[in-house]
């Protein structure tokens, strides 16, 4: 093998040399933006590698799993499912693949040799799931979702071929053995039954998988998007850019479960915007809602009677609890007695936002630390400020 080794390397060296530039580009990247803290230990490689070679990808390789579980997460993030094969069932797959595997060998020189492409390849894609996966979300969800292993299948395909099937051109190829060490052949009759117990595997693990996605209870974003559309086909809105619900995308996803986002394919039937007065949200159900922020206001009672901050000619700030580093949203009740314009800062924010006659409610999005927030009016403007409030956006409660 060895002599076969330097032949290939010295032969193809152009294509070496593009691979070990490649890979030696990725291992630079890859070491140098993947923080250390989320390489994986001992234990949960390991652990990773149990589940993700052992109990996912060999029941993989003869049709399997065959059975799924969503691992405890009722509606969490649509119908996210897991490789949940029995133990059994588990054991006779791998006991299966080393009998073929030893038959293959026994009759043909060579035929092994494919292993040596396989197990690399899947050991390497175990370490990456625990090191990208594991360690954040946890060893079962990480190990356990085929999705992880996918591009095995290609190289899983290559090497059947190399295991099974002579390759045209190659200088050492599989070749029946002489002497034979095993001269039984397989029975038609065998290899027809395990194709079919193969496919219809397959079909089965493909049929459970693909049904909570057509199970609405399960598939909360469908209805969520056909409500969504429906009422802004109706009337075109400006919308407060929040993001969707945990059920309909995950937030791990940020920025892409931002509605802006993810409303995006019904083009200008809305507007989402960051600062506005009056502001509607798309609700959990996917039909828009009017917004607030819920709790006690951060502000204290303001001190002139009948309009509580009152904002005119010069910039007033405003005390309030004091706000963490974060992205939240800021909401200020006004009374102004003219239409106009007023330039709000709150902590690293700084936006000149519309101000309307009457009663109104501005919310603005913020980001950075502040126990302040500075109201500038415009010409001509006079303000009565309410109350201040800082969090997140929710629906306004009817009750």
């Amino acid at each position: 093998m060895l002599p076969r080794l330097r032949t290939a390397a010295v032969q193809f060296w152009h294509a070496w040399a593009v691979y070990g530039v490649l890979t030696i580009g990725y291992l630079a990247i890859y070491l140098s933006t993947v923080p250390r803290s989320s390489w994986p230990g001992w234990q949960s490689l390991t652990d990773t590698l149990d589940l993700s070679v052992v109990k996912s990808f060999g029941p993989a390789l003869l049709g399997g799993p065959w059975n799924w579980d969503a691992l405890g997460q009722p509606g969490g993030v649509g119908p996210r499912l897991f490789v949940a094969t029995p133990l059994a069932l588990i054991a006779a797959a791998w006991i299966v693949i080393a009998l073929l595997l030893a038959y293959q060998c026994l009759r043909y020189r060579r035929a092994w040799w494919a292993v040596l492409v396989l197990a690399p390849y899947l050991l390497l894609s175990g370490y990456l799931v625990s090191s990208g996966r594991s360690e954040a979300f946890g060893v079962g969800p990480a190990a356990l979702e085929l999705r992880y292993l996918a591009d095995l299948s290609g190289v899983v395909a290559l090497c059947l071929g190399l295991a099974t099937m002579p390759v045209i051109g190659a200088v050492r190829s599989i070749e029946p053995r002489d002497p034979a060490v095993l001269t039984v052949a397989l029975p038609r009759r065998a290899l027809v039954a395990g194709a079919v117990v193969f496919l219809v595997g397959s079909l089965v693990s493909s049929v459970s998988y693909a049904r909570p996605w057509h199970d609405a209870d399960k598939m909360p974003q469908q209805a969520y998007v056909d409500n969504a559309r429906d009422a802004l086909s109706k009337q075109r809105m400006v919308l407060a850019d929040t993001t969707v619900p945990d059920n309909v995308l995950w937030s791990a996803a940020f920025p892409a479960n931002l509605v802006s986002r993810l409303l995006s394919p019904l083009g200008d039937r809305f507007t989402t915007v960051t600062a506005g007065n009056d502001l509607k949200i798309i609700g959990p159900d996917g039909r828009p809602v009017a917004a607030a922020i819920p709790g006690e206001p951060r502000s204290e009672p303001g001190p002139e009677e009948g309009c509580g901050y009152a904002v005119s000619g010069r910039p007033r700030s405003i005390d309030i609890v004091p706000v963490i580093n974060f992205s939240f949203w800021l909401s200020i009740n006004y009374l102004s007695g003219s239409d106009g314009t007023a330039t709000i800062t709150a902590g690293e924010t700084t936006v000149e936002v519309p101000v309307e006659q009457g009663l109104h409610t501005l919310l603005i999005q913020t980001t950075g630390a502040y126990d302040s927030v500075t109201i500038a009016p415009g010409a001509g403007v006079s303000l009565c400020v309410d109350h201040v409030n800082v969090g997140q956006l929710e629906p306004v409660s009817l009750s």
